[in-house]
């Protein structure tokens, strides 16, 4: 009854609370519209892009997202909202180091001098209480969204995904400053937990049998290649004319025989990774690898696996 009370009660604060989950809300429902009315993630060509080589260190990652991330995020990102001044000083001093760790870009540098800017000001007028607390929200909510975005592989829902953390820490920010970090921090378990359960219970830990393989076919070689299972360990195995690899990409196979053109080359769908098998036709030796390895990639480009990115 209590919180309700405080919900209708007459606060400054409330529209960044209203806002945030209308935000949330609407967030979720366009990725909810995009995968019902799109082909997204119907394309055979999409493959998982993280995996792990046991069962534990997946749960080891769930623990991490549920129970680590809100308890870290929620110092990094509100400290420079509580009245410790010990808790500001880390704040500001530990955002620039997330920055430079986590993902180091420039909106991100620009929303956190942005951010200090405002602050710097907010406190040097403090007379009126707080003039810019309200821009300070929205920069703080939108450089913890952005930090959480990878701009050189961005994904179909991107828009959606930064909406929706940009909603979420306006909530939580909302929380931090009508109670205590700890209900920020507890919003922030429940959200990762719900997220983690989904995950958890819609995982399929072993490779599906029924999706075929793609297959490349010439005079030189076969290759076969096909969606990683979940739980899977990465190997190369080198026995003579014949190539594998599980939980790899196409540059770690080729690159492990020295292929000096790596670098000109990326996956066109890059960070995901495969299964692969390569069985050579011709008679094989040692001294036909890098022939044989320029004829791979030329294969793969006119598969449109790998892209060539210099000339």
């Amino acid at each position: 009854m209590n919180y309700l009370k405080a919900l209708l009660a007459p606060n400054r604060l409330n529209p960044i609370l209203f806002i945030g989950i209308g935000l949330k809300i609407l967030s979720l429902l366009g990725i909810v519209v995009v995968m019902l009315f799109t082909d997204l993630g119907a394309d055979s060509s999409d493959y998982e892009t993280e995996t792990y080589s046991s069962v534990f260190y997946f749960v080891l990652r769930i623990l991490s997202m549920v129970l680590i991330a809100p308890i870290l995020e929620e110092l990094l990102f509100d400290g420079a909202f509580l009245r410790s001044k010990y808790f500001k000083i880390l704040s500001y001093i530990a955002l620039p180091i997330a920055i430079y760790v986590i993902r180091l870009h420039v909106p991100a540098v620009l929303l956190y001098l942005l951010f200090c800017g405002v602050s710097y000001y907010d406190h040097k007028t403090a007379s009126k209480k707080d003039s810019l607390l309200h821009i300070r929200i929205v920069v703080n909510a939108l450089l913890f969204s952005v930090l959480h975005l990878d701009f050189n592989n961005l994904g179909e829902l991107w828009m959606f995904s930064l909406l929706s953390r940009f909603a979420g820490h306006l909530i939580a920010l909302w929380l931090v400053l009508n109670y205590k970090l700890i209900y920020a921090m507890g919003y922030h378990f429940l959200w990762n937990g719900t997220i983690a359960f989904i995950l958890f219970f819609n995982v399929s830990f072993e490779k599906d049998p029924d999706v075929p393989s793609d297959v490349i076919n010439n005079e030189s070689f076969c290759v076969e290649y096909s969606e990683t299972a979940f739980i899977s360990k990465h190997e190369v195995n080198i026995r003579g004319d014949k190539w594998s690899c599980t939980s790899c990409t196409f540059e770690t196979l080729m690159e492990f025989h020295g292929w000096s053109d790596a670098r000109l080359f990326q996956q066109k769908q890059e960070g995901y990774v495969y299964d692969i098998e390569v069985n050579f036709m011709e008679n094989f030796n040692r001294e036909d690898v890098p022939k044989l390895l320029e004829k791979l990639s030329k294969a793969l480009v006119e598969k449109e696996v790998l892209v060539r990115i210099a000339p």
